[in-house]
């Protein structure tokens, strides 16, 4: 039997910028605005706005990411 071995993808380490991370709960989406993000609604979905990112975590929770220069916006 032949067998071929498996292809071994390449992997790239890299240092990234310091990052904030919240964990936002709120009942009403609508409170992205504040942030200049529409908060989506589906749980696993993602929006971003530039830099920031806010992903869905529940019904009510939402993970917001920025540069971390941008705390004093939060």
């Amino acid at each position: 039997m032949n067998v071929t071995p498996p292809q071994i993808a390449s992997v790239t380490i890299a240092e990234l910028a310091p990052t904030l991370r919240i964990v936002l709960r709120v009942a009403e989406p609508a409170a992205g605005i504040a942030i200049g993000l529409a908060l989506p609604a589906r749980v696993g979905a993602r929006a971003v706005a530039g830099e920031r990112s806010a992903l869905c975590l529940g019904p009510d929770e939402w993970l917001l990411e920025a540069p971390s220069s941008e705390a004093e916006a939060f």
